[in-house]
This record gives structure tokens, C-alpha cells and sequence, in this order.
């Protein structure tokens, strides 16, 4: 191999590889066959002007990253947890309110939207302390809050944020993911979760950021028409983003966005959610996993995402295989709701969905 910085299949980024990807290696060298359950990939090199100093920046810039990000999500879960209370107070208690306190409702819901957009694009323009890129994030927030306001009529501040939102995920996910990688809502290389494709933070973000936003926009067209032209292309769309292989290849994302775009568009569009319809969903999803892992599984062996190895390595080692995946993946989802402050927030959510639910419908129209 010609000197340069080392890689893998298994990461896709330059400098880094796993320790599953040494006995891949090591077997290819020697000319032996590699056996179908290893998960590691043939370490490679890519040419690199100066790979010492580029591989101890990224050390760096990584090393800082992982150092902030569990203070930083922590601030942030608590700033959306109060900040969406405070909203939905001032909602309820809107005619006991005097009038000044609606900009400010106003502009905690352009914030809550402004945030994630922050998250994504601090690392463009700052890298340093907690304490720094703290500041730095809110002057962002703020900064894109009063932008949405003042560039679009109150009604379509929240509507364009979370539309742009949506535009500058889908295009970074197109462009290699280089915004969502260095981001503190991103996944974790040193964790070793996720080295490309989409996160399951940013995916959530899109997922939910495309569906306020596309919802808000049909809101005011008012149109059946117009919901099947846009609706179903657009989703058609965010679901490739998440789910394709090339691009942000989170299976489990592209689950999520089945059913969450499948049940918006049947409210949207009027019809029960019976169990008809569920199957019908449920049928769409099995076709649309089945066409996934096909596309995976025609790239070449060392080309292939997450949900091709574990077809494959389900094909050749028998259910027990695929068995002991599904439920290492279960277990740790578990324990990531266990221990996640994401997992509170969820609660939150839930609460003042609930109030909401009794609530007569377009409260937050009113302080919009």
C-alpha cells in the first residue's frame, strides 16, 4: 500500500479505522479466505501530503468533541425542556397574559427550531472551549431566530426555519455528511457508534424538521390535491436520504420514516388509522427494507452498509445470527433510553402533546 493516512469500508473517513478491521486485514494479506461473520473490513491507505499532521488534528478536533458533547446535550435538553413548558403556558394562559409576553413565546419556538441549525453549523465557524462554543451557539441561535423573523411574516418564520433546516441536512447528507460529523449533535467516532451516514440525533432532527415544516406549508394550502403532489414525493425523498446506503444508510431512520410520513398523510388526508391501513404500512415497509438491502447487497463485498452485512451474515450463519443482532440492538437502545437525558425530554413531550391533544385545535397559532 502506498504511505498515507489509513481508512476502512467500515468508517468511510480518512484516519480512522476499527480493531474489527486488523483480522480482515491480516487474513487478506496472507491469502487466506475471509470468513462471513468477521464485521471488519480490509484497512487501506489514502494518500496524504503530510498524514501525521493531518491524522493529530483530527485526533484533536475529535478529542474536543467527545469532551463537550455530554455537557453541551445536557444544556440543551434542559433549555428545550423548559423552553417548550414555558410556550405551551403562555398558550394556555393567553387571556390572562398581557400581549408583550407573545414575541417572547414567539421567539422561544423560532429558538427551539434555530437550534439544531446552530448545532450543525458551529463547527464552520467556531472550534474551542464548552464555555466558548456555548456562547458562540446561542449568538447563532439568535442570530438565525431575528433573521427568520424579520425576513418572513410571523406565520412563516417557523415554517422557512424548519424547511431550511431540512434543505441543509439533506444537502450535507448528499455532500458526505461533513457538517453532521464534526457536530456536537452528531454521532461519536471515539464512541464508535456510527463513523457516516446519518445519526439517529440528525435523524430525528430531519425526520421532525421536514414534517413540521412540509405540514406547516400544506396548512396553508389547504388542498388534497396538492398534499398527494407534494406530500409523497417529498417523504419518497427524506426517506432515501436516511435509508440509502450511499447516502445516510440509518435503516433503522428509514423505519422510523415510514411510519411517521405514512400516518401524517393519512390524517393529513382525512382517512382512519385502522388496521387495514397499518398493514398496509406495515407491507410498504418490508418493500421498501426488501429494495434497500438488495441495492446493498449488488455493491461489492467491501462496499456494503450495516444492513447488508447482517443480511449476509444472516444468510450464512442461520437465524441464531440474525437473532443475536436484533437483540444486541434491542439491548442497546434499552440502555440508551435508560440513561439518555433525551429520554426525559421524550416525556416532556409526551406531557404537553397530551395537553394539547385536549386543547381545541391551533392553540399555538395563537402565539406563533
Amino acid at each position: 500500500e502506498r504511505p498515507g493516512l489509513l481508512t476502512s469500508f467500515s468508517t468511510r473517513r480518512r484516519g480512522i479505522v476499527t480493531n474489527c478491521d486488523i483480522a480482515p486485514t491480516i487474513l487478506i494479506y496472507l491469502g487466506i479466505k475471509v470468513p462471513p461473520p468477521t464485521t471488519g473490513r480490509k484497512i487501506y491507505s489514502e494518500a496524504s501530503k503530510s498524514s501525521l499532521k493531518e491524522v493529530l488534528n483530527l485526533n484533536r478536533k475529535l478529542a474536543s468533541l467527545e469532551a463537550q458533547r455530554s455537557p453541551f446535550l445536557y444544556s440543551m435538553a434542559i433549555f428545550q425542556s423548559i423552553a417548550s413548558i414555558l410556550v405551551l403556558i403562555f398558550a394556555l394562559l393567553k387571556a390572562r397574559l398581557s400581549s408583550s409576553f407573545f414575541p417572547f413565546s414567539n421567539f422561544l419556538l423560532l429558538s427551539l427550531a434555530a437550534l439544531p441549525l446552530g448545532l450543525l453549523l458551529l463547527p464552520l465557524i467556531f472550534s474551542g472551549t464548552i464555555l466558548n462554543s456555548i456562547i458562540s451557539l446561542i449568538l447563532i441561535v439568535l442570530l438565525l431566530a431575528v433573521l427568520s423573523k424579520g425576513a418572513f411574516s410571523r406565520v412563516n418564520a417557523l415554517t422557512s426555519l424548519y424547511l431550511i433546516l431540512t434543505l441543509i441536512l439533506a444537502i450535507d447528507i448528499l455532500s458526505g455528511s461533513n457538517l453532521m460529523k464534526y457536530s456536537l449533535l452528531g454521532y461519536s467516532f471515539i464512541g464508535g457508534s456510527r463513523f457516516y451516514g446519518i445519526g439517529n440525533e440528525y435523524m430525528g432532527v430531519l425526520i421532525g424538521s421536514s414534517l413540521i415544516g412540509i405540514t406547516l406549508l400544506l396548512d396553508r394550502l389547504s388542498s388534497f390535491k396538492i398534499l398527494k403532489k407534494l406530500f409523497i414525493p417529498f417523504s419518497i425523498s427524506i426517506f432515501l436520504l436516511i435509508a440509502l446506503p450511499v447516502l445516510g444508510a440509518n435503516v433503522g431512520g428509514g423505519i422510523t420514516a415510514i411510519f411517521a410520513f405514512g400516518f401524517a398523510y393519512l390524517k393529513l388526508s382525512g382517512q382512519k388509522i385502522n388496521f387495514k391501513r397499518v398493514t398496509y404500512l406495515i407491507l410498504l415497509l418490508i418493500t421498501a427494507l426488501g429494495a434497500l438491502a438488495l441495492l446493498d447487497l449488488s455493491a461489492s463485498k467491501v462496499e456494503e452498509s450495516h444492513l447488508g452485512r447482517f443480511i449476509e451474515s444472516a444468510t450464512l450463519g442461520g437465524p441464531l445470527i440474525a437473532f443475536k443482532v436484533i437483540s444486541r440492538k434491542l439491548s442497546m437502545n434499552l440502555t440508551l433510553i435508560h440513561y439518555t437525558i433525551w429520554s426525559k425530554v421524550l416525556l416532556v413531550s409526551l406531557g404537553i402533546i397530551t395537553v394539547l391533544f385536549f386543547k381545541p385545535a391551533g392553540i399555538l397559532k395563537k402565539i406563533a
